[in-house]
């Protein structure tokens, strides 16, 4: 008798789902189990909440495509609600951990116990870190698709897409936080980059290697104090650049700007 992985691998070419929604798919079936076992079976709430974002952020291009939205688009909904969700992540972190219920007390003038709140602090870290694995793994294989798209404007929303989630590092507090969503946002850009079929090879395998040299610079440089202000300025005005051309792209990967030039054309 065939296993349950057995049964849904072999469901997959009967389904006839593209290469992303098989990706998302592994991910959202990776964080049911991770919620059910670490969360409901180990009483971890910060893996239930992590196995919970992640099962929507990868179930939510799958669905849209279900309900008869174009490929591109249902990815290009889901990598911008990745990016919406990335930059929420420190107050999704403390109101699933009920911090932010103790910052109420607070104000109310009711002082929680030393014990509670140590206890809160430490279970908002641990769903900050479980949400941010959460965001990572749809980041990732939507940027992929994006980027690697023969279609100009998912490239673009692409690049956006990595750009931003790129700089949000910079506001998570545990280097470890940080490193995953930079390793998503490397391999949304290098894998879409082995795919792309509009850059000829030799182009592809330039990006690529230029890539990975700047990945192993940045791993092991540690700027100093007036450095890392200048790099934070700059982080400042790419996430700026990027959040702020998410819609606009969003909006030619549906191909709405084609239609106003076709109705007044």
């Amino acid at each position: 008798m065939r296993g349950p992985l057995a049964v849904v691998l072999g469901a997959v070419p009967a389904l006839e789902l593209p290469p992303v929604d098989v990706a998302l798919a592994v991910i959202v079936l990776a964080w049911v189990a991770l919620a059910l076992g670490a969360g409901a079976g180990l009483g971890s709430r910060s893996a239930w909440w992590g196995g919970v974002l992640g099962v929507v952020l990868g179930a939510v291009p799958i669905v849209l495509r279900s309900l008869g939205v174009q490929d591109a688009g249902a990815v290009g909904v889901g990598a911008v609600l990745a990016v919406v969700v990335c930059g929420l992540l420190p107050w999704f972190a403390m109101s699933a951990s009920g911090l932010t219920g103790l910052d109420d007390q607070v104000v109310d003038g009711r002082r929680g116990r030393r014990d509670e709140v140590l206890l809160t602090v430490g279970d908002a870290y641990r769903t900050l870190t479980w949400s941010t694995f959460a965001v990572a793994g749809p980041v990732a294989v939507t940027a992929v698709s994006s980027v690697g798209s023969a279609d100009l404007w998912q490239v673009g929303l692409g690049v956006a897409v990595v750009l931003v989630v790129a700089a949000r590092t910079r506001a998570l507090p545990i280097a470890a936080q940080g490193w995953v969503l930079w390793a998503a946002a490397l391999i949304g850009l290098l894998g879409g980059l082995l795919v792309q079929p509009l850059a000829p090879g030799w182009l592809v395998v330039v990006l690529f290697a230029a890539g990975v040299v700047v990945a192993v610079v940045a791993g092991g440089v540690d700027p100093v104090a007036h450095q890392r202000a200048s790099l934070r300025r700059v982080g400042n005005a790419v996430e700026a650049l990027g959040v702020v051309a998410l819609l606009p792209v969003l909006l030619g990967v549906f191909g709405v700007y084609a239609d106003l030039l076709g109705a007044f054309s």
